[in-house]
């Protein structure tokens, strides 16, 4: 029956595998008694049917019980104690409690690199631990445990594993967010392929690898393929899944960062109520996450004043209670920014503006198109309180820096452009005015 259980996990049929192994719970109580340790290894498979569910009180309430078991019965250095460890740190990282998940799964990696023979626990282990660095925006720490990872399932497990997609997906994340879109493509359509052939496209594996591939297209500017690829991702997750679990509320995240990046009110303002029915029966995470963007949509429409109080609220709980480095916080506060300079609060814009570069250079670097994109905010907010010479200069190393890294043609390099060349019109001169400011100390850092 356990492998029954791996079977319908596979298949992402959380719910027949629920029950199935409820039933082998069940069944080990009454062979070999209510406190044997099998019944705590099949609890900790429980908890872990309970969180790719989305029930996350269930999860925790069920896996704190079995590692708490499991550890005084069979020692901490255990596998199935390590096991429910790795599940348990993986419940942490989904609910948002960043620093109780790495701690639990650094030390879950530390004993089982002092063993041998456990190589499937140990992989899993250390996926979860790089989801969790990416996420909190330390995309370097995530990158020194690749290669490790890498080594790993390449010797012990075949391609035909589901652990080889999952390690597969984790890299593609990860060049995309380190800004090699093209790339991430390439891996990302590669994937597809590989669900498709050995797992099915219905698989949370391949919900996850469409809407990663929808996030790429959207900042490749290739914006109907990504509302294709999309649209393709909620779909699948809400027929796999339900409309109120958590890869379900990642695609309609990422639909609608789609639509805010076009300008898309209308659009944005549905999804974005889709979004924010499915994160009230989540953790508080989720929606502050989308609250970010929903004040995107309110700044579009003209609702400033409603706009920077729902944008300061999200930003403060995701920094003090999720993680102050948390990888879409950069993005967040640059759509504050221009909220605050259409609100005329230049001062605060500029303060803000200042800060998020630091942090989204911190976590990008400093030539990563999101970094960019906030010293193209930054430069407006200068041109805004008539710091003209620095906001072209600003504005112009800008432009340079997209042309180089994401090419003359995309979007966001024409719109910096376009805004460069408005602003030397308007102040009647054609090159730089020199000055004792230096942008590359000042931004490119």
């Amino acid at each position: 029956m356990s492998l029954l259980v791996g079977i319908l996990l596979d298949q992402s049929r959380f719910k027949s595998a629920e029950e199935v192994s409820r039933e082998l719970i069940l069944t080990s109580q009454r062979v070999l008694g209510r406190s044997h340790h099998r019944v705590f290894e099949e609890l900790s498979t429980l908890a872990g049917i309970f969180y790719s569910q989305a029930s996350f009180a269930k999860a925790e309430a069920t896996a704190t019980k079995a590692l708490a078991f499991l550890s005084s019965n069979l020692g901490a250095e255990h596998p199935e104690t390590c096991w429910a460890s790795k599940i348990l740190a993986d419940i942490y990282y989904l609910t948002g409690r960043f620093n109780d998940a790495e701690q639990l799964a650094s030390q879950t990696v530390a004993k089982l690199m002092a063993q041998d023979g456990q190589h499937y626990i140990l992989a899993s282990t250390i996926v979860g631990l790089v989801r969790l660095l990416q996420q909190q925006g330390r995309l370097r720490d995530a990158e020194d445990w690749i290669p490790r990872l890498s080594e790993l399932l390449e010797r012990y497990f075949d391609e035909t594993n589901i652990a080889r997609l999952t390690h597969k997906y984790v890299i593609a994340y990860q060049r995309f967010y380190q800004g090699c879109w093209g790339e991430a493509e390439g891996q990302t359509l590669e994937l597809i392929a590989q669900c498709r052939m050995r797992f099915g496209l219905e698989c949370f594996e391949a919900v996850q690898v469409f809407t990663l591939l929808g996030e790429i297209y959207t900042s490749l500017g290739r914006w109907d393929e990504a509302k294709v690829v999309l649209d393709l991702a909620v779909t699948t997750a809400r027929k796999s899944f339900g409309y109120s679990h958590s890869y379900t509320l990642h695609s309609l995240f990422v639909q609608l960062r789609l639509y805010v990046e076009q300008g898309r009110w209308d659009e944005a303002e549905t999804v974005d109520s889709e979004c924010r029915e499915v994160a009230a029966d989540l953790p508080l995470v989720c929606l502050m996450t989308t609250s970010m963007y929903r004040a995107a949509i309110l700044d579009g429409q003209g609702k400033f004043d409603d706009a920077r109080e729902l944008s300061e609220q999200a930003i403060r709980h995701l920094e003090s209670e999720v993680c102050p480095q948390y990888l879409y916080l950069p993005e967040g506060k640059n759509i504050l920014v221009g909220v605050l300079r259409n609100l005329s609060l230049l001062v605060e814009s500029e303060e803000l503006g200042c800060q998020t570069v630091e942090l989204s250079n911190k976590i990008f670097g400093s030539h990563h198109p999101i970094s960019l994109r906030c010293v193209d905010n930054l430069a407006r907010t200068w041109m805004a309180q008539g710091q003209v010479n620095k906001a072209v200069q600003a504005m112009e190393e800008c432009v340079e820096a997209l042309e180089s890294t994401i090419g003359p043609q995309h979007y966001l390099t024409q719109r910096s452009r376009t805004t460069l060349q408005e602003w030397r019109e308007q102040v009647g001169f054609g090159g730089l005015i020199e000055q004792e400011w230096s942008p590359t100390a000042a931004v490119f850092t």
